[in-house]
């Protein structure tokens, strides 16, 4: 059932917080791919005003880098389109994004 999967995927981001020493933080955080995008724009190089540069023109529609910086800092939600229209920017998997993969 689709309870049963969320509640799998809620313990497998329990069990990679602990494993990567973040068991700590707040349980109020805005999103949880804030970090992950964090570390794939850094992985490519990319500055925050490139990497919305790409969101807009895969988008069609402003991306503040206010907004990068609220999302990477873990304040801000994320809209499910938003989690796509940024995988595809980065060129990375979204389950890499969703903490339900490891980075290729």
């Amino acid at each position: 059932m689709l309870r049963d999967r969320f509640a799998d995927v809620r313990r497998a981001s329990a069990i990679r917080r602990q494993s990567a020493g973040l068991e700590g933080q707040p349980a109020g955080r805005g999103n949880v791919i804030g970090e992950r995008v964090r570390q794939a724009r850094q992985r490519q190089s990319l500055t925050m005003l490139q990497l919305c540069e790409r969101v807009e023109a895969q988008a069609g529609y402003e991306f503040h880098q206010s907004t990068l910086t609220r999302i990477e800092q873990g304040i801000r939600s994320v809209y499910d389109f938003e989690v796509i229209i940024l995988s595809l920017a980065l060129e990375t998997d979204v389950r890499v994004l969703l903490g339900l993969m490891d980075v290729e």
